[in-house]
């Protein structure tokens, strides 16, 4: 019973900015769990160079046909590219994560909370309960500030008797 009546005496902000600490450790989380599935893709990446290199040496040993020159070549190119792009994705985790409760750059933490939808299921959690804690007032008003209120509001209301 005494939950409810703290919570409805917290005022908005204060609410709001501890909402936006919470999700901050949500997107260190998220890229936490990106950065080590990024190693992962690295060492699969390599593995794949590495047999794709033996079969084209192997083949070229024994006489057989080996694999076309421009096929390892796009190989490559798409596993950097990839590889790439998921380096980007954990990046911007931590920067959505850095960022969240200093109060900056809206429109980055927007767009990288929808994208993050696309991460099912804890992506997709993450992403829609950032774009509407954003989209309270007070959260407009800290990014357009750029700072957050005072984290300790004033005693609460005494309790009733009753």
């Amino acid at each position: 019973m005494l939950a409810p009546l703290l919570i409805s005496y917290l005022p908005m902000d204060v609410i709001t900015a501890h909402d936006l600490r919470v999700l901050s450790i949500g997107y260190y989380i998220q890229g936490g769990i990106a950065a080590f599935y990024t190693l992962l893709m690295l060492g699969y990446s390599a593995f794949a160079t590495a047999i794709l290199a033996n079969i084209n040496k192997v083949a070229g040993e024994s006489s057989q046909q080996q694999l076309p020159p421009a096929l390892l070549s796009i190989i490559s190119i798409l596993l950097a590219i990839l590889l790439g792009l998921a380096c980007l994705y954990t990046v911007c985790m931590f920067l959505a994560g850095y960022w969240l409760p200093r109060f900056r750059n809206k429109v980055f933490i927007q767009i990288i909370s929808a994208l993050n939808c696309l991460a099912i299921p804890y992506g997709t959690v993450l992403g829609i309960f950032t774009l509407m804690v954003l989209q309270r007032p007070s959260a407009k008003q800290f990014f357009a500030a750029g700072t957050a209120p005072p984290t300790t509001p004033a005693a609460p209301p005494p309790l009733p008797q009753g």
